[in-house]
């Protein structure tokens, strides 16, 4: 390791007339870079560059007069405080208020629309003139900053603000590739002369090199963001994520790979039902189409208009997530279904999402949050293996559901508070959720509602007259082919190559019941059959890739959201449909239920005096490595945290002693210089202090180090001792051989071990502060 506390030049000298011109052309291309970049954050109210640019220099040129003249005329150090001044009072602190909003209104547009974000926005009425005042404070703080780092060649500060203007650039998707070259072109030209005078000519030729790599790189780049960075964060991304969760295999609600919905024949989760009927166990909910892609609501969608609606509803004991089951418990005792208790077991399915039933009777408090109003995620690191939900749902088909009359006539104090938080909804939902792609309407109007009759029109005709003209139109297939680059894959679907399975069946409803102003919404995951319950010996089915599904939630004014289907051979016809109407609504309970009265307790192990679970040999062996990586990532995440903060706490020592060093006068330099050669002496075993066998130590360390020649140490030894004892003042060439020394002894030599690198890296700092508290003692 290279000594990192090196002197820039003696204390309280100036560099001559060539060693001043490099800071100054240093200090010059890093403001450009640094306003270039902060300029590229203003978006569309740029306020032109050329006056930050004018008021950055003014900065500069300043700082240096106050710099150069502050030991002639004292007064002419303040010179730096003078633009500051005319700014303030030519544009007033009114204005610049006002530029900083706008700005970072800005600011956070441009992260809402880049990274899905929610972040709201100031209430603020501006001018071009105030974002022009706020870009030359911006411009005088560079300047002065840059000249304060680059004059005394503080490397670190400046990378880091560099680095804070660069990633502000990307944040917000704003990435200049010329600015990002000029600082690094400067902070290399700062790097290169960081102990200080000007360049030599080999640091120059570097230096030309690198600018001229830079340039080619930016001509090359222009603004276009590289294919090649943006893909490996993508799949450093999803490597992270598949490795927490669990690889995801279905397409979720991307329609050119509508064809993985049924790829895969692995087992996906373990379902335990007390009741004989169909679920639908969304994972996904996709409500904003665009480019053939369902995605979820965008978070900005929850501000605005309607920021804290959320929060409002769960006050008044509303949730969207279970709005139909408090639905059916408001409605009577007569016409309330028998909850029922599911338990999942995860195997192969994600980990990263909840399988609930759109009739999810409670939120569980532990494990779990609310995303938004679609569905549930797991708060664990690496999501949840199992876990347990209570639904409240009959067996009947969603679209045979009518409202009760207390809906709209509530007869007790529960029901009117109900009504009146469903109504803020589904205003909500009816101005969300009815959206129609601008590319798609005039086709579905003309497809599905051209020559509808709209008599005694309702969800239960609309989803009829879907299923109809998709029937007449489509075939279904399991593996469809993905529509050609450029076309919508709806589109293509319904008039090229009318073939499809449940995604792109679901996605055509979804989009027709829309259209015909119905609020709709794509659903995706798992679909557990009435009849693969009923054939369970105890209420238990293992679900596989076989089972993913694709559906339409439809919302039923005063009910919720309710599961939809449109896919053939998931839907009863017409007949047994109206058949249904005139039958009780009767819920059969699984063969395990009926055997046994206990109810769910009876098959969960809950309340049923300590009785445990059944394990395999398998799901041993399984859960004890899930156990032991967790364990091991843990270890790891931890190691992680140790080496930051060791990291931190260095350099935070580092950047006091440099200050320090710099401070000190050239014998108390001294002092510490032979404090940090004894300590790393120390570190390598050898126990050693000024004037003390050192002939047997040069020789030792002559021996053990390649690069230290015999008579070296005896040398340095005397320098030491003539200034510490002395009190003499060494030659900048004998101080230079006592770093050169100091810098042999701090490298690693070949062959060492990690212990040794260690105590190299972190072990010289505490037995260096020992030295010198005893030294002034």
């Amino acid at each position: 390791m290279r000594q990192v506390i090196q002197e820039l030049q003696p204390q309280g000298a100036k560099p001559g007339q060539a060693g001043l011109l490099w800071p100054v052309f240093l200090s010059a291309l890093m403001i450009l870079g640094n306003l270039l970049g902060v300029y590229q954050t203003f978006g569309g109210h740029t306020p032109g560059l050329l006056v930050p640019v004018l008021a950055g220099l003014v900065a500069l040129l300043c700082c240096l007069l106050g710099w150069a003249f502050q030991e002639k005329h004292a007064v002419l150090a303040a010179l730096p405080v003078l633009p500051w001044v005319i700014l303030f009072a030519a544009a007033g602190p009114a204005a610049l208020w006002r530029g900083g909003k706008l700005w970072l209104n800005d600011l956070f547009t441009r992260w809402n629309l880049a990274h899905d974000g929610a972040l709201s926005l100031f209430q603020v009425e501006g001018t071009m003139g105030d974002l022009l005042a706020l870009a030359c404070l911006l411009a005088l703080l560079c300047g002065c900053a840059v000249w304060f780092f680059v004059a005394g060649r503080r490397v670190l500060p400046c990378g880091v603000v560099g680095g804070l203007v660069i990633l502000l650039q990307l944040l917000g998707g704003t990435f200049s590739p010329l600015a990002c070259a000029l600082f690094l072109g400067a902070f290399l030209g700062l790097w290169i002369t960081r102990d200080g005078g000007a360049p030599s000519r080999r640091g120059v030729f570097v230096w030309l090199a690198a600018v001229v790599l830079l340039a080619l790189g930016t001509l090359w780049g222009g603004s276009r963001t590289l294919p090649s960075v943006d893909q490996l964060r993508e799949d450093m991304t999803q490597g992270v994520h598949d490795l927490r969760y669990g690889e995801t295999v279905l397409p979720l609600g991307d329609l050119r790979q509508a064809e993985k919905l049924n790829e895969s024949q692995e087992d996906m989760l373990t379902v335990h039902t007390g009741q004989e009927k169909a679920l639908y166990l969304r994972g996904y909910v996709g409500a904003d189409y665009r480019s053939g892609v369902w995605s979820p609501l965008a978070n900005r969608t929850y501000t605005g208009e309607n920021a804290g609606m959320l929060d409002w509803l769960h006050e008044q004991g509303f949730d969207p997530l279970t709005q139909p089951a408090e639905y059916y418990r408001l409605s009577g005792e007569e016409d309330q279904p028998e909850q029922n208790t599911l338990s999942l077991q995860i195997s192969g399915a994600a980990r990263d999402r909840i399988y609930l039933p759109s009739t999810l009777s409670a939120v569980p408090q532990k494990g779990m949050q609310s995303e938004q109003d679609t569905t549930l995620a797991p708060t664990g690191f690496i999501g949840k293996w199992s876990y347990e939900e209570d639904e409240l749902s009959g067996s009947r088909p969603a679209e045979l559901t009518v409202a009760e009359e207390w809906v709209t006539a509530p007869g007790n104090e529960a029901q009117n508070r109900y009504c009146q938080a469903e109504a803020v909804y589904r205003d909500f939902v009816y101005r969300t959720y009815t959206t129609v792609d601008a590319q798609l309407a005039d086709l579905l109007q003309a497809m599905f509602w051209d020559g509808y009759d709209q008599e005694g029109d309702g969800v239960y005709r609309a989803l009829r007259q879907v299923r109809d003209t998709l029937n007449e139109t489509v075939t279904y297939t399991k593996a469809p082919q993905a529509a050609p680059e450029g076309e919508d894959p709806i589109l293509w679907f319904l008039t090229q190559s009318r073939q499809g399975n449940a995604v792109l069946y679901a996605s055509a409803a979804v989009q027709a019941l829309r259209a015909h102003g119905i609020p709709a919404r794509y659903a995706e995951e798992y679909y557990l059959s009435a009849l693969d319950a009923a054939n369970s010996p105890d209420g238990t089915v293992t679900l596989t890739g076989q089972n993913a599904h694709a559906w339409v939630e439809v919302y039923f004014d005063g009910v919720g959201w309710l599961p939809t289907d449109v896919t053939p051979g998931y839907y009863y016809d017409t007949v047994a449909l109206q058949q249904m109407v005139g039958t009780p609504d009767t819920v059969r309970k699984t063969a395990a239920l009926e055997d046994d009265q206990t109810g769910a307790e009876g098959v969960t192990g809950e309340d049923n005096g300590g009785s445990e679970e059944n394990i395999t040999p398998q799901e041993a062996v399984r859960n004890g490595a899930i156990a032991l990586a967790g364990l091991v990532g843990l270890c790891l995440l931890l190691a992680c945290i140790v080496l930051l903060v060791l990291e931190l706490m260095r350099a935070a020592v580092l950047w006091r002693l440099t200050q320090r060093f710099r401070a000190a006068d050239a014998a108390t330099q001294i002092v510490m210089l032979e404090g940090q050669i004894f300590a790393f002496l120390d570190l390598w075993g050898y126990e050693a202090s000024l004037g003390w066998h050192t002939e047997e130590l040069d020789a030792a360390l002559a021996k053990e180090f390649t690069a230290i020649e015999p008579g070296e140490f005896h040398r340095v030894s005397r320098l030491m001792e003539q200034a510490v004892y002395g009190g003499l003042e060494l030659e900048e060439y004998e101080t230079r051989a006592i770093r050169s020394f100091l810098s042999k002894i701090s490298l690693v030599k070949p062959g060492d071990g990690w212990e040794i690198r260690r105590r190299l890296r972190y072990g010289w700092l505490p037995l260096f502060a020992k030295r010198i508290h005893k030294r002034k003692k």
